[in-house]
Formats: structure tokens, sequence, C-alpha cells
């Protein structure tokens, strides 16, 4: 099965097919759905993919990466998370699909939440290309709101503060719309 969807994957790839991309990522989801682990098979796969740059262009890649996110975070195993961390960093600024980016903060400020994912974020948010670098605030955003330490709360909060100085009036409205959040929770760490 795995060659199976090695092969559509590439297939969705070269021929930029969104929904089949879609349907690969279902098909390894729905395999896994049940376990209570999440198979070395399909986690390689999905950490090959994030090293190929044909697979950083494709329009629908974040399906991949909500494998990973949805129902499925607590299934990977520590050493699967120490893998993957660096992929995502590494990653972070070459994908065309800008929901690759949003759920990779995610995934840093909810899935992971700890102070590498936090140090991860700060250095994203030096990103050159706007948008990536816009989408960062909604990780720190995470870390202030869900977080249970309160040094890495107070950390992300001023480095989300430093981001309104940014240069790019797209990122600073990113900025002051997660700061909002944070308010409306009432999550201000001062």
């Amino acid at each position: 099965m795995i060659i199976e969807i090695q092969e559509k994957i590439e297939e969705a790839i070269s021929s930029g097919q969104e929904i089949q991309m879609r349907e690969c990522a279902d098909a390894i989801s729905s395999t896994i759905s049940h376990l209570s682990y999440f198979p070395d098979r399909y986690f390689n796969l999905i950490l090959d993919l994030l090293k190929k740059e044909a697979f950083l262009k494709a329009k629908s890649s974040y399906h991949f990466l909500f494998i990973l996110e949805l129902g499925n975070w607590h299934t990977i195993s520590e050493k699967q998370k120490e893998e993957l961390l660096p992929l995502l960093n590494n990653s972070y600024g070459l994908f065309a699909d800008w929901m690759s980016c949003f759920v990779i903060t995610e995934l840093l400020g909810e899935c992971y939440a700890n102070e590498a994912a936090l140090n991860i974020l700060c250095r994203l948010k030096k990103t050159e290309a706007e948008t990536p670098r816009s989408l960062v605030p909604h990780g720190f955003q995470h870390f202030i709101t869900d977080s249970d330490d309160p040094k890495l709360v107070k950390k992300a909060y001023e480095e989300l503060l430093q981001m309104k100085e940014d240069s790019s009036e797209k990122v600073r409205d990113e900025v002051n719309e997660h700061l909002r959040i944070v308010a409306n929770r009432g999550k201000i760490p001062y």
C-alpha cells in the first residue's frame, strides 16, 4: 500500500492535481486513524516529502501536514517529533502553499508548544518572504493562549510585540489581529 500511495503522490505532484493530493493524504490519515501509534513507514514518507522541492512547491502540500496535526499528534512518538522539528524549520519558507506555513505555525505553537518550537518561531519571524512571515504571529498566539509555561508565554508575547515593528503592513496587521485574540481571551501575560 505504501508504494502505491507514494506513486500516487508523485503523480499528483507532477500533474498539479490538488484533489489527488488530498485523496492521498486522506488515505494515509484513514489508515492510521484507528492506531495508537504513527507508523514509521507513513511518518518517514511525510519526512521524505518535506525534503523534496517539488512537494514544497505543490499547491496542496498542507494536506500532509494536517495528517500530523488532526487527531494524530498524540500518536507521534517523541523520537518522531524530534526528527520532524528541524524539517519544519528548514522547509517553512520554501512552501509555495501558504496553508502549509499556517499549519506549521500551529504545529509549533499548539502541538509542540515547547522551548525548541518557540525558538524556531523566533527565527521564522525573520523569514524574508512576506506571506510566510505574516503567519508567524499565529504560532506566537497559540503559545500565549494555550501554553501553561509562564516563561514561554511571556517570551512569545514579547516576540509578538516586536513584530509590530515589521516593515510589512500585512505582517503588522496579522500581529494586531493576534494581539486582539490574546486580549479577548484575557491572556496578556503582564
